[in-house]
């Protein structure tokens, strides 16, 4: 398995504000790294009419389903490491995250974590962008 902390790994995800012509109009975009191509490659394109919890939670939620769906394909075990990813510093980006990883966990039959156990583990997944990190202290 790679290792999480090597930053050609995981799942990079952010959203561009201004992209639609709607105020209100975000462009959701979650991104892999290709080593083949050596280059970030964009998996998930999701358009919300916000930025709140909930826009972020469906945008992680339809993200967290494929890529368990593709491990069962491929036959890799599903492990936490493989929804490791970077979000911004924003509470919507991140709490969308943890509640999206929490409601695919609590639906799966064959999983008996308890949804503080979820939350917890989802918290230790991502990482924060340092540029986000910056802009908010400076």
């Amino acid at each position: 398995m790679a290792d999480v902390e090597d930053p050609l790994h995981g799942i990079l995800s952010d959203a561009a504000h201004k992209y639609w012509e709607d105020p209100n109009g975000h462009l959701i975009v979650s991104s892999i790294f290709s080593p083949l191509l050596v280059k970030w490659v964009p998996v998930l394109f999701t358009y919300a009419n916000g930025a709140t919890i909930d826009h972020y939670q469906y945008h992680f939620l339809i993200l967290i389903q494929r890529v368990a769906q593709t491990a069962i394909e491929w036959g890799l075990a599903i492990n936490d490491d493989i929804f490791a990813g970077v979000v911004d510093f924003s509470d919507p980006q991140w709490n969308g995250f943890v509640n999206g990883f929490v409601a695919y966990f609590l639906a799966q039959s064959d999983d008996y974590h308890s949804e503080s156990q979820l939350q917890d583990v989802a918290g230790s997944l991502l990482k924060g962008y340092h540029y986000h990190f910056h802009k908010s202290i400076h």
